[in-house]
């Protein structure tokens, strides 16, 4: 049987990995400008709790959007490298 070589990385698993590292990079940046929306909400004594509000629905949200595809992803990948041992043995 020839040994076959897979390719390391392919376009498909790099694009994942980039969709993987830009949602946790929005999930992070939408929770500093929260931080930052409550601070200047503090400072110019403006409306607080609205922007408690926000915090509270957008951070949750976008956490379980990051989680979700984070898990999935893995999930799947160590499912086909299953089938690729399978396949293999």
């Amino acid at each position: 049987m020839p040994d076959q070589k897979e390719p390391r990385f392919s376009g498909v698993t790099i694009a994942q990995f980039a969709s993987i590292a830009f949602m946790w990079i929005f999930f992070l940046s939408i929770s500093a400008w929260i931080l930052n929306l409550l601070a200047l909400s503090f400072e110019l004594q403006d409306s607080f709790e609205a922007t408690i509000a926000i915090g509270l629905i957008a951070v949750p949200v976008y956490l379980t959007l990051a989680g979700i595809l984070t898990y999935v992803f893995f999930g799947l990948r160590r499912e086909q490298q299953r089938l690729l041992r399978q396949k293999l043995d």
